[in-house]
């Protein structure tokens, strides 16, 4: 008698890593699920729950089907007061995923899913960890199978990058902490001040931190790294105070060993110029919120243009940079003058201030008016001038040239 798979509900996944998990399913599970994609009532809802709007999309889940189990994939949570939500650690082990929908099946086939989650409900949070794997030797295809599938929980939504805060009031302190940040604190500073290291000594650096491991390449102007965005967004969030390894090296080195400082050796590399990691890393620690070191207040503006060609882009950028290669503006003004949200403004002077584009204007006009930019910006031909000067030097040697 052909066994009767238990349907799966995905949310929060795009379609490429629904398939990782059909091959997961398939291969790991031995068919003992299914991903059901009509919308009906299933027995149990994987959810990605770092992933923008996620609480909202559990909430209306919920009311939609009361007792459906919820199985939550996050690095930033691990509780909730709904007992049906029970809470898988990111990076996703497949052991653990595996051995919590195996207990799920093991419920509903006698009929105790309702003590298990009772369990859960007073223990107010059930965070999976694997079990240590047996001396039996390890199936190779289940293990490629489910670190792809771990590698490819990402969803290319705009979101990820400028979070869903909603504006505030600029003259409420109360306000204004909950929409700051500090960068000091978060693993965008480790690359920061890795990219630096390297930089100032023209040798690669190793970078290790929460387990993500990177290759910066100053010659080559490259990041390589073998921890795709699943990894690297989560970590983006969380409080970190120094690398667990920094060092040069002086040799060669091989994609093995980029591979081995994530401990990720079967997966690709993946190559970015170091000002598109900075950029990336920037977006995903401030969410929306603004670096604590900028004040609201103080009229800000770029001393170069961000090439968003080649930048991870997000809906405004391009009209942000317009406006601030114009003149200052004061901060808490751009998102009036340019119709937009608070959010999309304070993602970008985190991303252009990772960059080291940002630039406070220290005259006193600027904090007070909004001159128009041709008052402020200087004619071509004596830009033009200026920038001979410098190359040139004294007075005497530029009229040697003219």
């Amino acid at each position: 008698m052909k066994k009767q798979a238990i349907k799966v509900l995905m949310l929060g996944f795009d379609e490429r890593t629904q398939k990782t998990f059909e091959v997961f399913f398939r291969s790991t599970c031995h068919g003992d699920y299914i991903i059901d994609k009509t919308g009906a009532e299933t027995s149990i809802a994987i959810v990605d729950f770092d992933a923008a709007k996620a609480r909202k999309t559990v909430d209306e889940l919920r009311q939609k089907f009361p007792q459906q189990v919820v199985i939550a994939l996050s690095i930033l949570e691990n509780s909730s007061d709904d007992p049906y939500v029970l809470f898988i650690r990111k990076p996703l082990d497949h052991q653990a995923l595996k051995q919590q929908l195996t207990g799920i099946k093991k419920a509903i086939a006698g009929n105790s899913l309702t003590t298990m989650l009772s369990k859960n409900k007073r223990s107010k949070a059930v965070v999976v960890k694997a079990e240590k794997p047996s001396a039996s030797k390890p199936n190779n295809n289940e293990v490629s199978h489910t670190t792809a599938a771990a590698s490819l929980m990402t969803m290319d939504d705009d979101l990820h990058f400028v979070g869903e805060n909603e504006d505030v009031d600029l003259n409420d302190p109360e306000a204004l902490q909950r929409i700051s940040y500090a960068p000091t604190l978060r693993y965008q500073t480790m690359v920061i001040k890795a990219v630096n290291h390297a930089r100032k000594s023209g040798n690669t650096v190793e970078l290790i931190s929460l387990r993500i491991g990177i290759a910066i390449d100053p010659v080559r102007n490259l990041v390589l790294t073998s921890a795709g965005d699943s990894r690297l967004r989560p970590v983006c969030m969380l409080k970190v105070e120094k690398a667990d390894s920094l060092r040069e090296i002086t040799g060669d080195y091989n994609d093995e060993e980029i591979r081995a400082l994530s401990k990720n050796n079967t997966q690709p590399l993946h190559s970015y110029s170091i000002e598109s990691f900075v950029w990336r890393i920037s977006l995903w620690s401030s969410r929306g919120c603004l670096p604590g070191s900028v004040d609201v207040n103080t009229a800000v503006y770029l001393n170069a243009w961000p090439n968003l060609t080649r930048l991870q882009n997000f809906p405004h950028a391009m009209r942000i940079a317009a406006l601030l290669t114009q003149k200052p503006v004061v901060l808490r003004d751009i998102p009036r003058q340019l119709n937009i949200s608070q959010r999309y403004v304070f993602s970008f002077i985190s991303a252009v201030q990772a960059l080291g584009m940002l630039r406070i204007s220290q005259r006193k006009v600027d904090q007070t008016f909004d001159l128009p930019a041709e008052q402020k910006k200087p004619a071509p031909r004596s830009l033009l001038k200026k920038l001979l000067g410098r190359l040139i030097g004294s007075p005497e040697k530029q009229a040697m040239v003219s």
